[in-house]
């Protein structure tokens, strides 16, 4: 097969087996990044979006909400453009390295249909995950190419900077640079820093930049603490990534029983046998890497990419997850570079050659086939959350997230019944339990509310979002006194949450205080600017005090938002309001005219 039917069927091959995800919905992550995310809707300024974090990957969202709005598959064409382009940069790059077609083609087929990638291709918000893996590739293609012609060095960095922008384990680049300089170019490491030091030091300087940018404002020691399962030490955190090591490869290996969310229980002994076989794993990976160089360089190569591509996830330096199939995404082109080795391998097996071919298609075929009933799973919410609780029974986030999805179907018995479900397993679960008590409070279930948002606060204390909706429990009870006393407090402890803001105005509104209420919209809209609701707030305020002109004032204001739910219905309100202003202005100079036309009756 030539070069350019290997690079066709490669895409082909990519684009069969994500094509279902066209018909996947917003769903988890790509609701707070893309849908209902303000610096698309016009809110936000250009420095806004390019210091909002994973710069590239917002601006790809910008971009492409100015060529389809909020239609999904549009977002999801460029997450299969982008996975497909990074399969063909791992094809270029292994075929440069080793000299063999049919081995970088099998690599590169193996990670484009691998189940493991479902996560950071169905998924828009994870597009960082191609968008890095593919520049970091881009990066090692032309610093290798830069040894005859020097230009290319400029694009390494370039490609770098961009995959460091897209997302900030990139920083593993220049470390397999310096590998596969060492494996395939240079008799030891101390060649390649003579050599190419001045270009390792000159790309050091981007890291640097990005660890400064991704810590920016966070004292030291938040940065060795994780605070989503607790206050934990840094030796449970690594304890536990090593207890989960071996998962990976697992995936990696039987990609079966995939999950959106893996639970983890904390270790606290390394005694733990699943916890020697994390460290023995980690161990085999380096010095494998290393005894192999001379006689595998290849498969050396793979393994020091796992470590290399996985270090930065691992919680060396703490994340919010200890397992999650996206940051196996780059790692995973490692795994896929051994598993190519292997059936090369095979095929100049004197005895098993002629099941080669066979084989690698059988391989295909099922990856592949799973793959695509992924993609499915990551459709809706719904389905996404349904399918993890199928092999994760006892996962409370997954209980959480699934409540969600039924409660957004209407289903609020269901949703509640998983709430429960998501505290009795995790007790100090505070989202669960806030969760549960709004809908008590949406069933006007006010006397389970209560109870529901005060163990809450027994809980934290210091959570305003209880507090807040207690007040509307309370509220919605006749309870006005107490209700107010619970905004009041959520305000103290958050003095820019505009719900809370908005909540206290709504109270006096109703008391019959509408030049009162005025002040707390503001202050609402100060803390939410492109919040709707308080803006329609003021509007009635402002009409029921009869002040009109500023009435429109409001009403352009209202109108000039990103995003509002009843445009046409302002608008026609608008001209009402002008109406009757004009009308009024036309009334009143009749009036003066009037009186100017009186005849003197003085003496």
């Amino acid at each position: 097969m030539s070069t350019a039917w290997m690079i066709a069927f490669l895409a082909l091959v990519g684009i069969v087996v994500f094509l279902p995800t066209l018909h996947n919905e917003f769903i988890f992550d790509d609701r707070a990044l893309v849908s209902n995310n303000p610096l698309l809707r016009g809110a936000g300024t250009a420095k806004e979006i390019l210091t909002s974090g994973r710069t590239l990957r917002m601006v790809t969202f910008v971009a492409e909400h100015a060529l389809w709005g909020m239609k999904p598959p549009g977002y999801h064409v460029t997450n299969i453009i982008l996975h497909i382009l990074t399969g063909l940069m791992a094809f270029l790059l292994l075929r440069k390295l080793s000299g063999r077609e049919s081995l970088a083609f099998v690599a590169a087929l193996i990670f484009l249909c691998h189940p493991l990638t479902t996560e950071a291709v169905a998924s828009i918000a994870n597009r960082k995950e191609s968008l890095h893996s593919l520049f970091s590739l881009v990066a090692i293609y032309a610093y290798l190419k830069g040894e005859k012609q020097r230009w290319y060095y400029l694009l390494a960095f370039v490609a770098f900077v961009m995959a460091l922008t897209s997302k900030e384990v990139a920083i593993a680049v220049p470390v397999l640079m310096v590998v596969v300089d060492w494996l395939f170019r240079e008799k030891n490491l101390w060649m390649v820093l003579r050599k190419r030091g001045w270009f390792l030091a000159a790309i050091a300087l981007p890291v640097v930049a990005a660890v400064v940018y991704r810590f920016r404002g966070v004292p030291l020691s938040d940065v060795v603490r994780i605070d989503v399962y607790g206050d934990i030490s840094y030796f449970n955190i690594i304890l536990t990534t090593l207890y989960r090591v071996p998962d990976y490869l697992r995936l990696a290996l039987l990609p079966i029983r995939l999950s959106a969310d893996y639970h983890t229980a904390i270790v606290h002994s390394f005694l733990s046998l699943k916890v020697l076989l994390g460290a023995i794993c980690i161990a085999g990976l380096v010095l494998g890497g290393i005894l192999l160089r001379r006689r595998q360089p290849l498969v050396a190569l793979g393994l020091l990419w796992i470590f290399a591509t996985w270090l930065p996830v691992s919680n060396l330096v703490p994340t919010a997850y200890f397992l999650a199939e996206r940051y196996f995404y780059f790692p995973l082109l490692g795994v896929t570079l051994i598993a190519a080795a292997g059936w090369e391998a095979w095929r100049k097996s004197p005895r098993f050659s002629s099941f080669a071919h066979a084989g690698l298609i059988l391989i295909v075929i099922v990856l592949s086939s799973l793959t695509i009933q992924r993609d499915r799973e990551w459709r809706s919410e719904y389905q996404l959350w349904q399918s993890t609780l199928r092999y994760q029974p006892d996962n409370p986030k997954a209980h959480y997230y699934f409540a969600n999805a039924l409660r957004e179907r209407g289903l609020y018995q269901d949703a509640v019944s998983h709430f429960k479900r998501a505290v009795a397993i995790k007790p100090d679960f505070i989202w669960a339990w806030v969760n549960l008590g709004n809908l008590y409070t949406l069933g006007r279930d006010f006397e389970s509310a209560i109870p529901t948002y005060r163990k809450v606060l027994e809980l934290d204390p210091n959570q305003p979002v209880p507090h807040n909706n207690l007040g509307c429990a309370y509220y919605n009870m006749g309870k006005v006194d107490s209700a107010r006393v619970h905004y009041q407090k959520a305000i103290e402890l958050n003095s820019e949450y505009g719900e809370a803001w908005n909540n206290i105005g709504v109270a006096l509104f109703d008391a019959g205080r509408p030049d009162s209420a005025i002040y707390y919209f503001y202050r609402a809209i100060q803390s939410s600017p492109t919040w709707p609701e308080p803006y329609q707030r003021i509007i009635q305020c402002l009409i029921q005090t009869n002040d009109l002109e500023n009435a429109v004032v409001a009403l352009d204001r209202y109108l000039a938002l990103p995003y509002i739910p009843d445009r046409a219905a302002r608008e026609e309100q608008r001209r009402k309001i002008l109406s009757v202003i004009e009308s009024r202005k036309a009334g009143r100079q009749k009036q003066l005219q009037a009186g100017s036309s009186q005849p003197d009756t003085g003496d």
